[in-house]
């Protein structure tokens, strides 16, 4: 064994698990950091002018719970949080299923409510008091502990929209600490079972591990970002992708061992150096063209995070392998032997050769088969169903969802003054009356807090008077805004879009004083999700037109970049055929899937189709290269493969569904390789004059 590269092996573990433990959440919430920021500015400068801040949260108690201890309960709640409004809210029985009925709110702070009723907290203070308060949903989760037993807490369905980046953080910290030691035992298993040798492993771990780390402290130090949840996806892409061409550099300096050559390093290098630089500007581009556009700054980010760790891959190769493996320059005579794995590429590739016809109808009945699974896919919006369904959030948000028939996406409206005369408290309140009862009357409107509120606790005399103190004044502060949060039943993108333009209409011709600003998760999230499809579609042009590009300058002919380009687009579909099978739709973390896919999957076709200065036959070479580079393609995809499953161990639904869709699209490029590559070139031979 190499006493270096063991050394540095072990040093790398150490420095890894240490690291692991400096990255730290961004403050900014994820939605912001999708969103350009001038999209953000107006409701932002709006937000900041509040003189108050608002919060609240729902809570589900068990029907099991006794009637005395749950009057304790509520009444300790009351009286121990300050500024709080405690309502029971329920939803009557509609007459038309297919027209959502608005819930009805009463005062249950005596907790004479029913059983079945759903409890909103609601809690209004200055904005300066708020940063010394413990958030609402946590002096809540405080009193559930102390009064109620352990199987009665986690039967209570306690929900909040910042309880939903809290969860989606600590899911994040604990997927990390779960799926590193996986990785790790992923890139050492794997080449060890493929090249039975513990050098190939160590320095193939030793590579991933010092390019991810590099590429993780770049972003924290260069990017100013702070580590969030979407490029959790980031560590295990960037693992495998600078795992690739450490596999190929082992596998040709043992192949030149086992042939007795000498200087085996420096044969492998001259061999690997321009195949290894084309697949590298491949990915690059792949994931650059995430970067490019400018729709999203958190897309933007993950594609400089990625593109970043392909480069330091290509580089941490070659310089750790001159530096762990160049140690010997004579090699030692053995028997050669043929892998296994290689054997295999080698057959599949010579049995589509034989076969190029029924190979290619073979692929084409089962993309045609996955066709009507993929019209099927739609794009939602997952937010606040964003965790796995075994998570106790999930359960919590899926049951107040069917009980109330909402989203549960507030759609935050603040109504501001357009002009000085706005200001005055009396055109405020009458603005935000209006405003509230155009709300109401549309039919997927379920609930508009604060009004809501207001109408249950306050008289008719107490509603028209706007000078006195009332109830009001306790709900909206004196900086001349008014918030309201409405929340709507399950809307389509196509529907929201519909309500936004009335609402903007009834901005301009009923508001004269007045303007409406939209903010909250039901109104970012959906205008996320529309500017990431922008940007998904322009990231995949830019990558299909880079990587068309380069192919062209590589290879000149149209035979092999035609074959090269329809292996690589083809996995795409079948993709999204596997979303239709699986019920997967379009959502914000899977849209930089193709552009990914694509530049990942288009580096074994380059393997296979390389040939510079090659005097033999296409078809020949075909075959040498799937015996020479077979072993390291398939150790490569596996581990590739294997690395990205990972992420199926996650908490968060969106990294599940990377998990499955690349790891099931990468799988069906190398076959595809292997199979429909070489058949459709020897088609396009058959045919061409020369």
């Amino acid at each position: 064994m190499n006493l270096r590269l063991t050394f540095a092996t072990v040093l790398m573990i150490t420095v890894w698990a240490v690291m692991s433990t400096w990255f730290q959440p961004s403050p900014t919430p994820t939605v912001e950091q999708l969103l350009p920021p001038q999209t953000l500015a107006k409701s932002k400068q709006i937000r900041d002018s509040l003189n108050s801040h608002a919060q609240f949260a729902l809570l589900n108690l068990p029907a099991t719970l006794q009637l005395g201890s749950r009057k304790r309960l509520l009444r300790q709640i009351h009286e121990s949080i300050p500024d709080l409004r405690m309502l029971c809210i329920s939803s009557p029985p509609a007459s038309d299923p297919s027209v959502a009925v608005r819930l009805t709110l009463a005062d249950c702070s005596n907790g004479e409510q029913d059983r079945s009723d759903t409890i909103l907290f609601w809690r209004s203070t200055s904005k300066y008091q708020a940063e010394a308060h413990v958030s609402l949903y946590q002096a809540l989760a405080t009193k559930l502990a102390e009064n109620l037993t352990p199987v009665a807490v986690k039967q209570s369905q306690l929900f909040a929209p910042e309880l939903v980046r809290s969860a989606s953080w600590q899911a994040a910290t604990d997927d990390l600490v779960l799926i590193t030691p996986l990785l790790g035992i992923i890139i050492i298993a794997v080449p060890l079972l493929a090249f039975w040798s513990l050098a190939a492993p160590a320095f193939i771990f030793l590579t991933a591990s010092v390019t991810t780390t590099t590429t993780l402290l770049l972003f924290n130090l260069s990017l100013h970002g702070g580590f969030n949840a979407l490029l959790l996806a980031v560590i295990p892409l960037v693992w495998a992708v600078s795992s690739m061409d450490a596999a190929h550099l082992v596998e040709r300096i043992e192949s030149h061992r086992r042939r007795g050559l000498s200087r085996c390093f420096q044969r492998a290098v001259r061999e690997l150096a321009a195949p290894c630089a084309v697949t590298t500007a491949t990915t690059f581009i792949g994931f650059g063209a995430l970067a490019l556009q400018g729709d999203s700054p958190l897309l933007r980010s993950f594609g400089l995070t990625a593109a970043a760790g392909t480069l330091l891959a290509i580089v941490f190769t070659f310089l750790l392998g001159w530096l762990l493996l160049n140690h010997e320059n004579t090699a030692h005579s053995q028997r050669y032997t043929i892998s296994p794995i290689a054997a295999m590429c080698h057959t599949l590739v010579k049995a589509a050769l034989r076969h190029p016809l029924s190979t290619l109808v073979l692929w084409i009945l089962f993309a045609a088969s996955l066709t009507p699974f993929a019209t099927r896919v739609t794009l939602e919006t997952p937010f606040p169903n964003i965790f796995s369904h075994g998570h106790p959030l999930s359960q919590t948000t899926e049951k107040l969802q069917q009980s109330l028939n909402s989203d549960l996406r507030p759609f935050t409206i603040y109504l501001a003054a357009e002009k000085p005369s706005g200001e005055d408290r009396k055109r405020l309140l009458h603005a935000l009356n209006a405003t509230t009862d155009y709300l109401t009357k549309l039919p997927e409107s379920r609930l508009v807090l604060p009004a809501a509120i207001v109408q249950t606790v306050c008289d008719q005399p107490c509603l028209e008077d706007t000078t006195s103190p009332n109830q009001w004044k306790e709900l909206i502060d004196d900086s001349g805004v008014a918030r309201m949060d409405v929340f709507f039943s399950s809307l389509d993108q196509a529907r929201q879009r519909e309500i936004v333009a009335w609402l903007e209409n009834f901005d301009r011709t009923m508001l004269g004083h007045h303007r409406l600003v939209f903010d909250g998760p039901g109104y970012l999230y959906p205008a996320v999700e529309s500017l990431g499809v922008s940007g998904a579609v322009n990231g995949l042009l830019y990558s299909l037109t880079g990587v068309l590009l380069l192919l062209w300058l590589v290879f000149r002919q149209i035979s092999l970049v035609a074959p090269a380009l329809l292996v690589t687009l083809l996995p795409l579909w079948l993709v999204v055929g596997c979303m239709g099978v699986t019920g997967v739709d379009w959502s914000l973390a899977l849209l930089g899937v193709p552009a990914m896919l694509f530049g990942l999957a288009v580096d074994d076709s380059i393997h296979l189709l390389w040939h510079r200065k090659s005097p033999a036959s296409l078809n020949f070479i075909l075959r040498r290269n799937a015996l020479r580079s077979g072993a390291a393609l398939t150790t490569t995809t596996v581990m590739l493969c294997l690395s990205v499953a990972t992420l199926s161990l996650s908490s968060l639904q969106a990294n599940q569904e990377i998990a499955l869709l690349l790891a099931f699209g990468m799988a069906l490029a190398l076959l595809m390789d292997l199979t429909l590559l070489p058949a459709a070139i020897n088609l396009l031979r058959r045919k061409s004059p020369r």
